[in-house]
């Protein structure tokens, strides 16, 4: 079996994790979770496509502080992440990990994640090439980073 196959408990896991995420935004919505998307920044940076290999770049970097939880959405490509400060647990279906800087990992396609900041985490990004720089700019953005 592929280790990205989609099994019973997988399915299950995600579907907790989208329940999860509803259910944060409706305490946001009621005032019972304070909001601090506007405190994790993000910036998409890209590269020009290189004319001898045909592809370009994409990045983006986001700032995380300390203790907020980051549930993001599945995407399709395997990327790479860069813890530069700070520590985060990133849990999948495949269980949680705990990354220190400085610290590199891939997150394979097709997975459902939560990244929990346990430390200020200024500095994560992720990279993937592109062969065209446009499709790489409509990429999904981060999702919601809600505190208590």
């Amino acid at each position: 079996m592929n280790e990205l196959t989609n099994t019973l408990e997988r399915v299950q896991f995600r579907e907790s994790m989208i329940k999860a995420q509803d259910e944060m935004r409706e305490m946001i919505a009621r005032g019972e979770l304070k909001d601090v998307l506007g405190q994790c920044t993000l910036t998409h940076y890209f590269t020009p496509i290189d004319q001898k290999y045909g592809c370009a770049a994409y990045a983006r970097q986001i700032f995380l502080p300390k203790g907020s939880l980051v549930i993001g959405k599945i995407h399709r490509h395997a990327h790479l992440n860069f813890i530069m400060q700070g520590k985060v647990s990133v849990n999948t279906e495949f269980g949680k990990k705990y990354f220190e800087a400085p610290s590199t990992f891939v997150s394979e396609p097709g997975l459902k994640r939560a990244v929990y900041a346990e430390e200020r985490c200024p500095s994560s990004l992720r990279s993937r090439p592109s062969r065209d720089s446009v499709a790489a700019q409509s990429l999904p953005s981060a999702g919601r980073c809600p505190r208590p």
